[in-house]
């Protein structure tokens, strides 16, 4: 029988935070103001090892680089971004686990505290279909910094995979991986959590509630940001 099923993104398939990581490669890029955004991204990220995490004034510091372009502008710069920086860091058993639910034919679902910007082209090389992450307004067409709540981080990831398990008559969501103690709400909703690997507090966690735990890889080596995702 067809199972749903959610995966988070930074940590649990891929061994970077990509929301950063793409700061870094704007930074790169010479983007005018991702240098002083990732710094600034970086800061709000210390309140989340601390237990909070302003995620508006994260996505207004993460905005400031591309605020005022048209989506459209950034798709060259995220086609790099996803083959250049995203692609080695694809760890390969996630890659097989995706394949494994779309041969069983699950509806398998992405969703991260990550923006919807980078996580859609990164769904489309994973071939995932559905896809969650955080999304900003438009004004004439073009981006602002306004972000658009309820955000997909920590319970809010629970209230938005209801309502897409609501928008497809779904009764529930079957399994969910996560690597991030953020992400103990949607691990408990699911009938079954999958720790993948799991940081300090989730890995403590996951004994008590009997859930799995997975050690997955990247392609090439890569290894986490020093800074954990905010899942």
């Amino acid at each position: 029988m067809a199972k749903t099923v959610a995966f988070d993104l930074d940590g649990t398939l891929i061994g970077t935070d990509s929301a950063q990581a793409w700061l870094q490669f704007l930074m790169r890029e010479s983007v005018p103001e991702a240098d002083q955004s990732f710094h600034t991204c970086r800061q709000i990220m210390l309140g989340y090892e601390a237990g909070v995490m302003d995620m508006q004034a994260y996505m207004q510091a993460w905005m400031a680089p591309i605020r005022g372009k048209r989506p459209e502008q950034l798709r060259p710069l995220l086609e790099v971004f996803v083959e250049q920086w995203i692609a080695p860091a694809i760890f390969t058993d996630g890659l097989r686990q995706l394949e494994l639910h779309h041969k069983q034919g699950d509806q398998v679902l992405l969703i991260s505290a990550s923006p919807t910007l980078i996580v859609d082209p990164i769904a489309r090389l994973m071939g995932v279909e559905h896809l969650i992450g955080i999304d900003v307004a438009l004004q004439d067409g073009v981006l602002t910094d306004c972000s658009i709540s309820p955000f997909s981080f920590r319970e809010g990831k629970v209230e938005k995979i209801k309502k897409w398990l609501a928008h497809r008559s779904l009764s529930g969501l079957d399994v969910a991986y996560s690597d991030s103690i953020n992400d103990v709400p949607m691990l408990s909703f699911a009938t079954q959590g999958v720790c993948v690997n799991p940081d300090p507090g989730l890995a403590a966690l996951a004994a008590n509630r009997a859930w799995p735990t997975l050690v997955w890889q990247a392609t090439s080596g890569a290894v986490r940001q020093p800074n954990s995702s905010p899942g």
